[in-house]
């Protein structure tokens, strides 16, 4: 009986010890899990334009856009054919993880069409060849996009209305 006993006895030991090393991971598997999602939702991934400016102010305007702010919204208009103005514009990552910058898009305002005019052409930047394309948050970079008469136009003078989208990632590291 005695050897039963010690058996019985054991075998409770080996079960609490599994049972106790079963709660132990459960418990830290949860909190592992737990502070990926905290993680996860503290992450943010904001690149915004901060600034623009139409170089020559004669010739329209920009301006944040109200509704997005990784685009901006232009009004220029150009006097003869090879006429030429600048929108300066600063980039700055908002967030609080490294984004690249991946494209520039340009549409008819306040559209998803692709900007595409008889008279005015809107050139953008290659990201590629760009002094700084990777943002750390708090980082911002000056670009510069060019909106051009075409030589080719008859007209006297020609109007464009239209918007710049920044487009980005996230740097996964």
């Amino acid at each position: 009986m005695e050897k039963n006993t010690k058996i019985i006895i054991i075998a409770l030991v080996i079960v609490l010890v599994l049972v106790a090393l079963g709660i132990t991971y459960i418990f830290l598997r949860g909190n592992t899990e737990k502070k990926e999602t905290e993680e996860e939702v503290d992450k943010k991934l904001e690149i915004v334009f901060s600034e623009c400016s139409v170089e020559t102010s004669d010739r329209g305007s920009v301006k944040l856009s109200d509704s997005d702010s990784s685009k901006i919204n232009a009004d220029i208009s150009l006097v003869y054919s090879g006429d030429a103005c600048y929108i300066n514009t600063v980039i700055e990552n908002k967030g609080n993880v490294p984004a690249k910058l991946t494209d520039f898009k340009v549409y008819n305002r306040a559209t998803s069409t692709i900007f595409d005019d008889e008279d005015i052409e809107v050139l953008v930047p290659d990201i590629y060849t760009m002094d700084k394309s990777e943002l750390q948050p708090g980082e911002s970079v000056e670009v510069v996009f060019t909106v051009k008469y075409k030589n080719n136009s008859d007209k006297e003078n020609a109007d464009a209305e239209f918007d710049v989208q920044v487009e980005y990632e996230e740097i996964s590291e």
